[in-house]
């Protein structure tokens, strides 16, 4: 009687632990996705583009090619667009390249503490990042932290500001000018070279002077309304190099397979 009582006891343990479970990832997914209005990203798997750009999960994905970000930049239903590019880390934090006006937004105004940053060597933090402002570090290749791995020499970031919490990966990243990742990995950034032998002299963020932009893995874009974002997903997703998603409606597939494996479970 005794291990019938344990069972039935284990069994709802586990019955409320699996509907607990499911519940928070469906409520983390659809609070990491919020500042994602549409996402658009090389041709390739819809989910794999959403895990990659908004839950920042390490994965090999096709680039975009830099001239669509020229296109959206001229774009009349397009307010505002951000490349974003990763491929480094810090002590296992992802480093994200975005522009100012995009951790503005991911701030929902401004940092909760410090300040955006302005200049290529400067960086903004997640707020799970143990990390103090006026830090001084350097990128690691690899978007896995790997011991003894090299370090990207070529530029020093000091934290200037905080993101508030989102509840999301971006809470473990550090945020940089997408230009800093283009630098450090010696691909064109967008704007006239110059000599530019202080770091801090780089100009950052659009208007890009070069019309060939460096490929990056996803562009995230805030459509001015409903109808210039349904006309821009169906636009790219009809072109061969690129496709578009509503990052809320690939959340929907992978719920209906959360939801699946509930079913299963219960029923074990």
């Amino acid at each position: 009687v005794t291990g019938a009582g344990d069972t039935v006891l284990a069994t709802i343990a586990l019955g409320i632990a699996v509907s607990a479970q499911e519940r928070a990832v469906r409520e983390g997914s659809i609070a990491a996705a919020r500042p994602f209005d549409l996402l658009i990203g090389a041709r390739g798997s819809e989910t794999q583009l959403l895990l990659s750009t908004v839950h920042l999960q390490p994965a090999a994905i096709g680039l975009v090619p830099g001239s669509i970000m020229a296109e959206l930049e001229r774009d009349a239903g397009v307010a505002a667009a951000s490349p974003i590019g990763f491929g480094d880390n810090y002590r296992g934090h992802p480093i994200v390249g975005v522009t100012p006006a995009f951790v503005e937004h991911l701030s929902g105004g401004a940092p909760a503490d410090g300040r955006v940053f302005a200049r290529l060597g400067e960086a903004v933090a997640g707020a799970g990042v143990d990390v103090a402002l006026g830090t001084e570090l350097h990128a690691m290749h690899g978007q896995v932290h790997v011991e003894e791995e090299a370090e990207h020499d070529e530029l020093t970031y000091r934290v200037v500001g905080r993101l508030p919490r989102l509840g999301s990966p971006w809470d473990h990243a550090v945020v940089v000018p997408i230009e800093a990742v283009w630098w450090t990995h010696s691909l064109p950034f967008g704007h006239e070279a110059g000599d530019h032998a202080d770091f801090a002299a780089v100009p950052i963020g659009p208007p890009w002077a070069q019309a060939e932009l460096s490929p990056v893995p996803a562009i995230a874009v805030r459509p001015k309304s409903f109808a210039a974002a349904y006309e821009l997903r169906q636009r790219y997703r009809a072109r061969d190099e690129t496709t578009a998603i509503f990052p809320a409606e690939v959340l929907v597939q992978l719920h209906r397979m959360l939801g699946n494996l509930r079913d299963l479970l219960a029923a074990i």
